[in-house]
C-alpha cells in the first residue's frame, strides 16, 4: 500500500453507486483516504464533517443538488472556496471553464496519476 502525501481525503461525489465504489476502492488501495457522497447535499454534509477534503471529484449531472449547484455553494462559502474540484461527466463539453474535467467513463490510470500529481503538487496539511 502506498502512503499518500496528503493528510486530507479525496471526496467522490457521484449519484451512481458503482462509480463511487469503484473509485473509492481504487484510491483506497493506493493509500488515499476517501469519503463518498451520492449527491450535492451529501457532499456538503461531508465537507462540514471531515477535517480536510484535499480534492473533490464531482459528478455534474445528479438528481437533487447537481454539481453546478455544489460549485456555486463552494464559491459562496469562504470555508470551502479553496477546495480543489475536478468534475467528472459523460458530457465534458458542459464542464465549467477553468475546472479540470475527467470524462466518463473515467480512465483509472489517469485518475490515479492525477490524484498523485495533485497531492504531490499541493500537499494538504
Amino acid at each position: 500500500m502506498t502512503t499518500q502525501p496528503c493528510t486530507g481525503c479525496v471526496l467522490i461525489v457521484d449519484d451512481e453507486e458503482d462509480t463511487r465504489e469503484l473509485i473509492r476502492d481504487l484510491l483506497e488501495a493506493k493509500g488515499f483516504a476517501v469519503a463518498t457522497a451520492e449527491d450535492g447535499q451529501a457532499a456538503l454534509n461531508v465537507l462540514a464533517s471531515v477535517p480536510r477534503v484535499c480534492l473533490m471529484i464531482l459528478d455534474l449531472l445528479m438528481p437533487n443538488m447537481n454539481g453546478f449547484e455544489v460549485l456555486q455553494r463552494l464559491s459562496a462559502d469562504p470555508a470551502h472556496q479553496t477546495v480543489p474540484v475536478w468534475v467528472s461527466t459523460s458530457a465534458p463539453d458542459i464542464a465549467p471553464e477553468g475546472i479540470p474535467c475527467l470524462p466518463k467513463p473515467v480512465d483509472v490510470q489517469q485518475l490515479v496519476a492525477l490524484v498523485h500529481a495533485h497531492c504531490a503538487a499541493e500537499p494538504c496539511g
